[in-house]
């Protein structure tokens, strides 16, 4: 018998199935990139560690707000345009002390929010990449939380007050904002605003910057008649310089001799003595600007308030306490429109 030949193939193995390095790199990476990031609860100010937060910056606030200083409780709407600073920013903090909070949108969209040891915690809806433009809208009410700063301790409360003969002003230095409203509260997160003030038919409302408007017959929250007063500084601020001031103020108006414009808010009874003590006004705002540099902001002046002993250089619009009408504080707190305002600190311990 012939035994036919048979031939056999030789198995062909299976290449293991493989992965270039690059992708799976590219791959963890990516899994990295997608983990939420919480902004941080603090800028690491060694003099204040509870104050400011990172991940954002704020750019721009607008503040609509009522006011009436025979109503010691308030409602307002706060608006904050910022940028992330982060990619995959998830979770970002604000301070801001007391109130009941209305509502929290987020680019119009509700957000979810806690409150915990004096700030307001916020989880965005959708996270947000590194230079990505975003808004939180903040409507709020009730009463300032009536403590005082451990800052000032010799003051029993920080903020916004209820003063004598019915006015309101704002005085914040250093940690007195975030008792009024919700904000980035360090003077290294400067930014830009806009105020919208509603107080009662009778009285004029003060803040920074520029009077854009006045709006009459504009109702306060329980429907009497009231006046909003709209006001906008586009130079950027520390947020404890934001100021509003309220009460029956006649309007001074004037300009330096280089063309600053000078805008004063006087108590009828302070006006004889306001006059003397700033007729050096124009002529010190020149001599200053010799020495440091043009005068840095759109507008400049005074505002009376009844407070005890206080003077505050909140910027364009300084806070000049009725009991401190005399040159040497006017020229203090406008030497400040440079040293402390226009160059602001970045640790609250350059307060010299």
């Amino acid at each position: 018998a012939v035994t036919p030949e048979v031939t056999v193939e030789p198995a062909t193995a299976v290449p293991p199935t493989t992965v270039p390095v690059e992708e799976t790199a590219v791959a963890l990476i990516a899994e990295v990139e997608t983990e939420i990031v919480a902004g941080g609860r603090s800028m690491g100010d060694p003099y204040a560690p509870e104050l400011g937060n990172t991940g954002y910056d704020a750019q721009h606030y607008t503040i609509q707000i009522a006011l009436d200083p025979a109503v010691k409780e308030f409602s307002s709407t706060v608006t904050i345009e910022a940028e992330a600073e982060v990619d995959n920013l998830g979770e970002l903090s604000l301070d801001f002390i007391g109130f009941e909070i209305e509502s929290l949108l987020v680019d119009g969209i509700p957000a979810l929010f806690s409150r915990e040891d004096d700030k307001l915690i916020i989880q965005l809806p959708e996270p947000l990449a590194a230079g990505e433009l975003f808004t939180i809208e903040v409507s709020y009410a009730g009463t300032p939380d009536d403590r005082p700063s451990r800052y000032v301790p010799f003051a029993e409360s920080i903020g916004l007050f209820y003063g004598a003969e019915e006015t309101i002003y704002v005085l914040s230095e250093p940690d007195g904002a975030r008792f009024w409203f919700p904000n980035n509260d360090h003077p290294k997160d400067k930014a830009t605003y806009r105020f919208e003030v509603t107080a009662p038919e009778g009285l004029t409302a003060v803040s920074n910057g520029t009077l854009l408007a006045t709006l009459e017959d504009t109702p306060m929250p329980d429907g009497s008649a009231g006046t909003t007063f709209v006001w906008e500084h586009n130079f950027p601020m520390a947020s404890y310089l934001a100021t509003i001031a309220v009460g029956e103020y006649e309007r001074l108006e004037g300009e330096s001799s280089s063309g600053v414009v000078l805008r004063d808010y006087v108590f009828p009874d302070d006006k004889a003595a306001f006059k003397q003590s700033t007729a050096v006004v124009s002529e010190a705002i020149e001599w200053m600007s010799d020495l440091f540099g043009e005068y840095p902001f759109e507008e400049y002046g005074y505002v009376t308030v009844h407070a005890p002993g206080v003077s505050l250089e909140t910027q364009t619009m300084v806070l000049l306490s009725s009991g401190m009408l005399n040159e040497s504080t006017v020229i203090h707190e406008m030497a400040h429109m440079w040293f402390g305002d226009w160059v602001s600190l970045g640790s609250w311990g350059e307060m010299w």
